[in-house]
């Protein structure tokens, strides 16, 4: 390199020009020799790569959904529906006695949720907000969950009318809209949980999914969580047992499950559609206890 210019005696523009053009042709090889040499490595390792028959040597992030357990898949699955945004809930069931009870409800896993109920020939209106739960029922469906025994009145006064229910009806209703919830009814999750791989198959029209294919998971164990913790120490877990359908694509969600005692079926759809859910106007909303309370009593409030 030449020396640097000194005050006393400047370079001439040509002494200048020839240290660049040298200095050029060196760094162009220096490239040249690198690019060379980075071409052998990488042919290299990936020759040695592809050589590998080792699981170490495969991206884990290619593997296939459907070649994971069933423990994985159903817990990928459960991950996946705690986190959406909002899922259509549909079920219709007829009990022993002969009641059949229709749902179809637009659920968040924050327990918001709106849309109807159907018992029988009635029918409600569903509204969650904040946990507070706002019903607006016909007769028939108000007289279904017992509202004709709450005292004189109150049925006739309930009818197609927003109000918070009465007795179980808003356990009953919670439990239906809350996302994890409701799975903790259907899905055994618990340490002796069972999750065998079923049949793939294709599904479409699953509204908010392109259509895809779908694993089978033969689900069973306990409900822990239904033991009365003050109950006899003997008291055996609820057992409960469903096939649960589940994504393979992503988003590996759950789209249906059916409980294999009864074959009662709940599908899930419109995944992810924003809901915001309104409450009714306060003024629009009756107090029921107002009225049950001296129906109760017996006094005329």
């Amino acid at each position: 390199m030449p020396a640097e210019p000194t005050a006393e005696r400047p370079p001439s523009p040509t002494s200048r020009r020839a240290p660049r053009r040298g200095r050029g042709l060196v760094l162009v090889i220096v490239a040249l020799v690198l690019v060379v040499v980075g071409a052998v490595v990488v042919f290299a390792v990936t020759r040695d790569s592809a050589d590998d028959g080792s699981d170490d040597a495969r991206d884990p992030g290619t593997e296939d959904f459907v070649d994971l357990s069933g423990d994985e898949i159903m817990d990928t699955a459960l991950t996946y529906m705690a986190a959406v945004a909002s899922v259509r809930l549909q079920r219709t069931y007829t009990s022993s006695e002969g009641t059949t009870t229709v749902i179809d409800l637009v659920t968040t896993p924050n327990g918001d949720c709106e849309g109807q109920l159907g018992l029988d020939d009635g029918r409600a209106d569903i509204k969650v907000h904040q946990r507070q739960v706002y019903v607006r029922g016909d007769r028939a469906f108000l007289t279904g969950f017992g509202y004709g025994d709450f005292g004189p009145g109150v049925l006739e006064q309930a009818v197609d009318r927003w109000h918070h229910p009465l007795g179980y009806t808003t356990d009953l209703i919670t439990g239906y809209c809350d996302v994890d919830t409701y799975l903790d009814q259907l899905v055994a999750q618990g340490d002796d949980a069972v999750n065998d791989k079923g049949d793939t198959a294709p599904f479409t029209d699953v509204a908010g999914l392109d259509d895809g294919t779908s694993i089978s998971i033969a689900n069973s164990g306990t409900r822990p969580d239904e033991i009365d913790p003050g109950a006899d120490a003997d008291t055996e877990p609820d057992p409960i047992a469903a096939t649960v359908t589940v994504s393979v694509d992503e988003p590996h969600y759950v789209l249906s499950i059916v409980e294999s005692e009864t074959d009662r079926t709940s599908t899930y759809s419109d995944f992810d559609v924003t809901l915001r859910v309104e409450p009714p106007p306060e003024d629009d909303v009756l107090d029921l206890i107002d009225i049950v309370s001296p129906a109760v009593s017996g006094t005329d409030g």
